[in-house]
């Protein structure tokens, strides 16, 4: 795998870079969604970006990081709780009724 100009500069700066793959579940609106992802991470423990992950830009157009649900689940959620003023067990319903795993 080709690393981006951008993280070869930093390489260059900074030191090397640790590649690791993990993978991610994410909750949509339609179903589940299952991607590999590279996170990068600094070696040399006197850099001061040492345990810094750079986790893929794409990765925010689906989920925030660290959470399972997509912007679009969060986006239904506000959209019944605020806009429709139901209450938080009627959000978990209609969020079960379209077959969410919550």
């Amino acid at each position: 795998m080709e690393m981006p100009a951008n993280l070869q500069s930093l390489v260059t700066s900074l030191g090397p870079l640790k590649l690791t793959d993990t993978q991610r579940t994410v909750v949509t609106l339609g179903r589940l969604v299952r991607s590999r992802l590279s996170v990068h991470s600094y070696l040399r423990p006197e850099c001061h970006r040492h345990k810094t992950y750079l986790r893929p830009v794409r990765e925010g157009r689906f989920a925030t990081p660290h959470h399972r649900f997509g912007l679009h689940v969060i986006a239904a959620a506000v959209r019944f709780r605020r806009a429709e003023h139901h209450s938080v067990p009627e959000v978990h319903a209609e969020l079960a009724c379209r077959s969410l795993p919550i």
